[in-house]
């Protein structure tokens, strides 16, 4: 239920920031251009205006780009390299993320052929070297525990103890 809301929030956020791209000088004179083009008429035109201090503002037509931005492009989700930044961009790495992040590691102890003790050893190098943020969250979420933090306590304690230090 969440997330749909989060989704229909940020949808209608980019299409008013598509809009606000499309008229550009529409946003910054406060006017709306007008969607009709003139229609011809028969009737005699209006004598010009005199002519003022201010030079007229551009046509709406003469400031918009010939065409839209390309989009720019993405790296995928699931990449078998995810970012080390994890939590230090400002979000959660998805589960997809840490997901491929252990499989990457499995696969290189795999090929090394590592088994038993030095395999647990490497696999937690490993993904502590990719996902450092992870490794981290889990240790503060362990310490709270042991503290006896539950629910709410437990969640501002794990906040607390990510926040860098200094």
């Amino acid at each position: 239920m969440k997330r749909m809301g989060i989704v229909a929030v940020t949808l209608a956020a980019l299409a008013l920031a598509h809009q606000a791209m499309l008229r550009p000088a529409a946003a910054q004179s406060g006017t709306e251009p007008s969607t009709a083009p003139p229609a011809a008429s028969d009737a005699p035109a209006a004598s010009p205006a005199p002519p003022s201090a201010t030079p007229p503002a551009p046509s709406p037509s003469s400031t918009l780009p010939a065409s839209p931005p390309p989009p720019v492009p993405r790296p995928p989700a699931s990449s078998a390299a995810p970012s080390g930044s994890g939590f230090a961009s400002g979000r959660r790495p998805a589960r997809e993320e840490v997901s491929a992040a252990r499989e990457a590691c499995r696969q290189q102890a795999n090929s090394q052929g590592l088994s038993g003790n030095d395999r647990a050893k490497f696999l937690r190098g490993c993904f502590a070297a990719k996902m450092p943020a992870v490794v981290r969250r889990t240790a503060c979420r362990k310490e709270g525990k042991a503290k006896g933090f539950v629910q709410a306590g437990l969640r501002n304690y794990i906040r607390q103890c990510m926040r860098p230090r200094g």
